[in-house]
């Protein structure tokens, strides 16, 4: 059955017929270019559906927004999944750790999280995300480790030497997600991007830009190129499993002045063709996203 709503804010997820109403006004919450509408209908949306469907995709923020703006009530399943101060209090201990790397000299940079929410959406609270990805280069990551465990972060298991896991675990992973049992932040840290056991270190190959996380307070991250081709690469490695990576993808397209060109050919300089074109063609499936001008996809037989 087709969705009890139209209108042109509808990707073109919301009418295929296998699609549920709540999904495809998942999608429109996710659209950056055409979001839903106050005339649109939706009166028959199944609230605890919905909120299951945004949890799982992890986009339950641009959903409550979008609810917000179309002056619907929020229903109660949803708004129990709704934590508008989460994105703030990692932001909050993101610039404590920038801090606390700094002035032992080590450069970390800031993967996704309140970094990518502030470029894709212009605001932290708008994306979902519960952990601090931390780049650090392979020689400092035994230093961070021990830097980390001493702020109080520890591995699942609790026990053991930080630093020393670390050790054991950099020929074999690219990172390692340990956790604050007092705050409950998990941070991941990384020393490689990919898994690739031989990969350059990232700032000496790649632009970096800073974030203002609150007034006065920024942290590093990779330039927007750089970061687009990352997030194309980790959602492709990933099945593109959530909506919330795909709508990175389109937030991030829909900010630049050229519809995406210099993002695309970015991601094909960085060898990230496939991941990238696969971004672009899901994002127009599901949300609408217009394809950058240049965009072709590749040859499947190649």
């Amino acid at each position: 059955m087709r969705p009890a709503f139209d209108g042109a804010s509808l990707s073109q997820a919301a009418y295929h017929p296998d699609i549920s109403a709540e999904f495809a006004f998942v999608c429109a919450c996710a659209d950056p270019l055409h979001p839903p509408r106050t005339d649109d209908r939706h009166d028959d949306l199944d609230g605890d559906r919905l909120a299951a469907i945004a949890h799982r995709h992890q986009i339950v923020p641009l959903v409550v927004e979008a609810l917000r703006r179309c002056n619907r009530p929020i229903p109660p399943a949803l708004a129990a999944r709704h934590d508008p101060l989460a994105p703030l209090r990692s932001a909050r201990e993101a610039i404590r750790l920038h801090t606390l790397l700094i002035a032992d000299g080590i450069e970390p940079l800031f993967l996704k999280g309140s970094t990518l929410a502030m470029l894709a959406y212009g605001a932290i609270q708008s994306r979902q995300f519960g952990d601090i990805d931390l780049l650090v280069r392979p020689t400092d990551a035994r230093r961070a480790a021990r830097l980390l465990e001493g702020a109080g972060y520890r591995t699942p298991g609790g026990a053991g030497d930080l630093s020393e896991r670390v050790t054991r675990a950099m020929p074999l992973a690219k990172d390692m997600a340990i956790r604050h049992p007092g705050n409950r932040q998990i941070v991941e840290l990384h020393w490689r991007m990919t898994d690739a056991a031989h990969e350059r270190p990232v700032r000496d190959r790649e632009a970096i830009q800073w974030v203002e996380l609150a007034p006065g307070a920024a942290v590093p991250t990779l330039a927007t190129d750089a970061l687009f081709a990352y997030v194309c690469s980790h959602g492709a490695a990933h099945l593109w499993a959530r909506l919330r990576w795909l709508a990175d993808v389109a937030a991030l397209l829909a900010r630049e002045s050229d519809g995406g060109d210099r993002l695309w050919h970015a991601a094909i300089a960085r060898r990230q063709t496939r991941a990238a074109a696969s971004a672009i063609l899901l994002a127009g499936r599901f949300f609408g996203t217009p394809p950058p001008p240049s965009f072709s996809a590749p040859d499947r037989s190649a």
